[in-house]
């Protein structure tokens, strides 16, 4: 179905969401099964494993690379997926990444197909034989993952996707290699759930609160003017809003705000239960999908009823709190 049919089928089931997605004005997909992550090393985990049984190709577009023990581990799947002849291609901003300029020649005898941008790309993404895809904040940092870290632990958002919703995000991938085939690999069919990819995050993300008629729940590393106006308004009509961030700078009336004690490196908002909009740059998607909104509410929930304290306070706790923990990935 295209664009205008899906949305009169969304209409028909839930008119709020519909106009959430009309006012997107992006392409709308149906077809989804998705699983939430807020924790860095569980989803580091089940990417790896889902890397490690790729028997097709791996795509994957990080806005940064740092040396180390996460990003050693990613490139040797790598460069054994590439040696069994998968196509494995790479792009990462050279601006962020930590890696020296020569690098990008060692990935050709791998048989790797690498670009480096030097500009923020707004495509972040792994994707596995066409039809899974993690999308969200896929930085490669050991400290995402609590290695070498001064700043404790962190927070994230990432969506893991199977289904043919990812089609556009294949395309999108394949866009940044003039050479590469034209065609995606086949998507399998996915269960019930509608996604939308956005280009204009803050203003997604105030129109998902404007428009919830029960509840909100957000985490984010701050508020921009535009969300913060957007939360005191829901507040003034009633809504249960509540609002997990890096820091509480100043207090909005009727917004339950809690600051939480592990860093949040990306953004993810649910709005009653059955809408949300996840992003870690300025693009980011918008779903709807009970099912995964209601597991991601519940994990916003959970986290904001019993925030971590944080584990380094002043300078002297800064410089002297470097884990020492490698684990044997």
């Amino acid at each position: 179905m295209d664009h205008t049919q899906l949305l009169t089928c969304l209409r028909a089931e839930a008119p709020g969401a519909a106009a959430q997605a009309a006012a997107i004005g992006t392409p709308l997909y149906y077809g989804l099964n998705a699983r939430w992550f807020s924790d860095p090393s569980a989803c580091f985990d089940a990417a790896l494993a889902d890397l490690r049984r790729a028997e097709k190709c791996i795509w994957l577009s990080v806005p940064a690379i740092v040396p180390g023990v996460m990003w050693e581990t990613v490139l040797s799947v790598l460069r054994q997926k590439a040696a069994r002849g998968l196509d494995v291609r790479l792009v990462y901003d050279g601006r962020r990444s930590r890696l020296p300029l020569c690098y990008v020649n060692q990935f050709s005898p791998m048989h790797i197909h690498c670009r480096v941008l030097y500009r923020e790309s707004p495509l972040r993404a792994l994707i596995v034989d066409g039809n899974l895809c993690y999308t969200g904040d896929l930085a490669i940092r050991d400290s995402r993952i609590g290695l070498r870290s001064c700043r404790g632990t962190y927070r994230t958002a990432v969506l893991r996707m199977q289904g043919a919703a990812i089609a556009p995000l294949c395309a999108r991938f394949l866009s940044d290699f003039p050479g590469a085939p034209a065609e995606c690999p086949s998507q399998e069919a996915g269960e019930y759930g509608y996604v939308s990819f956005f280009p204009n995050a803050p203003a997604v993300l105030s129109g998902v609160i404007r428009r919830a008629e029960r509840s909100v729940c957000l985490m984010a590393p701050g508020l921009s003017p535009r969300a913060a106006d957007a939360l005191r308004l829901a507040a003034a009509s009633g809504v249960d809003t509540r609002v997990l961030l890096n820091r509480v700078h100043r207090r909005l009336p009727g917004v339950q705000i809690v600051e939480d004690g592990r860093r949040i490196a990306a953004c993810a908002c649910v709005a009653d239960g059955q809408t949300a909009a996840i992003f870690a740059g300025r693009e980011g998607l918008w779903l709807h999908s009970r099912a995964v909104c209601a597991g991601i509410e519940a994990d916003l929930r959970a986290m904001f009823d019993s925030p971590q304290p944080r584990l380094y306070s002043g300078w002297k706790g800064r410089l002297y709190t470097w884990s020492r923990a490698f684990p044997d990935r």
